[in-house]
């Protein structure tokens, strides 16, 4: 039940556009199935994803959207010999569509997100009730869900029409639970310093989450 919301609030654009889909009867000629990769996750210089995703049209203007994607890891929250930052990355929603020029698409929607990141640290900690002190590889947990608002175009490039260019930007609020996987006597004695701290702090907390999407993909059904 934990994900419930996230799952109704994917399915909210369904169930407004299904109310005014006749009036963009032009926007049904859109194909019904293309695939696609959001290049910006992977140009994102502080933790890269890669990811590929399945847009399909559901009824006329309504189209429905997924991806798949993994965190590869990252230069800032990961830059010591042993430390990791991965995980999956999970989005999914609808978008509803209006035909501005011949090969050329207006649309906005709703998306939902969620990520869960392993994010293997060294620190400076005490064991045994404070009886020493060692550097320790801690195995910290983000887990993050989310939703945004979209709007975005897609274009349908080349002479066969199939290649596929969609910028998308997005605006949203994300919740956020941090926490560790340590032995039980572990203590941290301090924290690592950072001139500029991007890290989510320990337990929950809820951020706007303002993005950028280019997807570059290619029709595969028409």
């Amino acid at each position: 039940m934990k994900y419930v919301y996230f799952i109704l609030l994917a399915a909210i654009p369904a169930v407004l556009c299904s109310q005014t889909i006749e009036g963009n009867v032009a926007s049904s000629k859109m194909p019904r199935l293309l695939i696609k990769s959001d290049l910006a996750q992977l140009l994102y210089v502080k933790k890269p994803s890669i990811n590929l995703g399945l847009d399909f049209r559901c009824v006329y203007a309504l189209r429905m959207d997924m991806s798949f994607g993994w965190v590869l890891g990252s230069d800032y929250f990961s830059n010591h010999e042993g430390e990791t930052y991965r995980g999956p990355r999970l989005r999914f929603g609808g978008k509803y569509a209006w035909m501005l020029l011949e090969d050329t698409y207006f649309h906005l929607g709703l998306e939902g997100r969620y990520d869960r990141v392993t994010n293997r640290e060294w620190a400076n900690v005490s064991r045994q009730g404070q009886q020493y002190e060692e550097i320790f590889l801690r195995n910290r947990q983000v887990e993050s869900v989310g939703a945004s608002f979209k709007v975005g175009l897609q274009l349908f490039l080349g002479k066969s029409r199939r290649w596929v260019l969609e910028p998308d930007i997005k605006l949203g609020l994300t919740r956020h639970d941090v926490w560790y996987q340590d032995p039980p006597d572990v203590e941290l004695v301090r924290e690592r310093v950072r001139f500029f701290d991007f890290r989510f702090p320990e337990g929950r907390s809820y951020r706007f989450n303002p993005a950028i999407a280019i997807h570059f993909g290619y029709v595969l059904i028409r």
